[in-house]
């Protein structure tokens, strides 16, 4: 990438991956490149209706993100609730095993019924009706 981009992963679904090949993007932001590293607790954490995240970059970059964020844009409720939940690494682990459990199910009858799909490392999964 040209040393002017700053390049976002958008690691909403990273919880749900199960192959290899998926980039570690810290390796880049230990290595000094410009990236901005998104998280969420809405998906894998139960915490949808907060919708609660947080952002991992060089200093540099969060202080312009702080320069722009709205103000009170996260509740001390919310907060307290997204602590609990980093915590709670049984929840995080039941929640995992059901959606890598549910999208092989899904996986298998979408394949006796011939319908399309597409492999997701994410929690969900995309079908196309061929013909």
């Amino acid at each position: 990438m040209p040393e002017s981009v700053i390049v976002v992963f958008d690691e909403a679904y990273d919880t749900f991956v199960d192959v290899d090949d998926y980039p570690d993007s810290l390796t880049y932001l230990r290595k000094k490149k410009k990236v901005i590293i998104l998280k969420t607790l809405s998906k894998a954490y139960g915490l949808a209706g907060l919708r609660l995240g947080y952002a991992i970059a060089e200093c540099e970059f969060a202080s312009y993100m702080e320069r722009i964020r709205q103000p009170f844009n996260v509740n001390m409720l919310a907060q307290a609730g997204g602590l609990a939940a980093l915590d709670d690494e049984e929840f995080l682990k039941k929640t995992r095993r059901l959606v890598l459990e549910g999208k092989d199910f899904i996986y298998q009858e979408l394949s006796k019924m011939a319908i399309g799909f597409v492999p997701s490392v994410a929690n969900f999964v995309w079908s196309m009706q061929q013909g």
